[in-house]
């Protein structure tokens, strides 16, 4: 049995001709009815009126946009005694693929909370896991694998969440990347002025109760670590001057620390 294969272009250039025009009419006909599609490929069965309240538009709206579909080989069925559509059993539309992002979240939640499940379930995990990593480009593969390496996932019955940093996700592309980052740390005290840190990030690490950032400087030595939760700025680090000064942040990445965040730099 072949099965039904979606044309997006088709989609499109049909959108163009029922609207009797293309630009910018067309595109949200055609995004709206992918969206519809995106609905449809749960399996679930919804009626005219139902997918008209979903995209605030009338039930005409949705009529054609459902017509559109089918005119592009897209296979709606109506279930005896239901009002309403869905798709066909045979059809299989390949849904989004997650962002770098969404993926990088997936990694360290997977990470942080696999000591927390049974074993069988652990072993689950980190099989999905491999096979969603392995679906990615070889660069997204390896930048993925290697941060899950260096997270190191606390021993705890109740892990932690880490600390709701607007920075949080530039902080773990860092991680594992052999390019200096400038790191600003609360002051420890009143007086004093908060700490700035060129580091080649290595690893997250929870202890004493709370996450830690992991690095070294570019020359290399002892690893050094710093609360996470004390950070409160990164930047990207320039190379020092001929006078031997300490490099700036050049083009600093603007975050504000949480609001909660009390505790001190280490």
């Amino acid at each position: 049995m072949s099965i039904p294969r979606l044309q997006p272009k088709s989609l499109q250039s049909a959108a163009a001709d029922r609207g009797g025009g293309s630009g910018s009419s067309a595109v949200v006909r055609t995004q709206r009815a992918l969206q519809i599609l995106r609905l449809l490929q749960a399996g679930q069965v919804w009626s005219q009126q139902e997918l008209a309240v979903q995209f605030n538009c009338s039930t005409r709206t949705i009529f054609r946009d459902l017509q559109l579909l089918r005119e592009c080989g897209i296979p709606l069925d109506t279930p005896r005694g239901e009002r309403g559509v869905k798709l066909s059993h045979d059809f299989f539309w390949q849904p989004e693929r997650p962002t770098l992002d969404e993926m990088t979240a997936l990694v360290v939640g997977a990470r942080m909370a696999e000591e927390t499940l049974p074993a069988e379930m652990q072993k689950n995990l980190g099989s999905a896991l491999t096979k969603l990593v392995g679906s990615e480009r070889p660069a997204v593969r390896q930048r993925l694998s290697e941060l899950n390496m260096r997270i190191d996932p606390p021993h705890a019955k109740s892990p932690p969440a880490l600390p709701a940093l607007d920075f949080l996700p530039q902080l773990l592309e860092h991680i594992g990347v052999q390019t200096p980052v400038l790191i600003t740390t609360a002051a420890e005290t009143p007086e004093s002025p908060p700490r700035e840190l060129e580091w080649i990030l290595v690893r997250l690490h929870f202890g004493e109760g709370q996450w830690h950032l992991v690095g070294m400087t570019p020359q290399g030595g002892q690893e050094q670590s710093v609360p996470l939760a004390s950070i409160v700025r990164i930047g990207t680090a320039a190379a020092g001057d001929e006078s031997g000064r300490p490099a700036t942040a050049t083009d600093p990445t603007v975050v504000q620390r949480a609001e909660s965040a009390t505790v001190p730099a280490c």
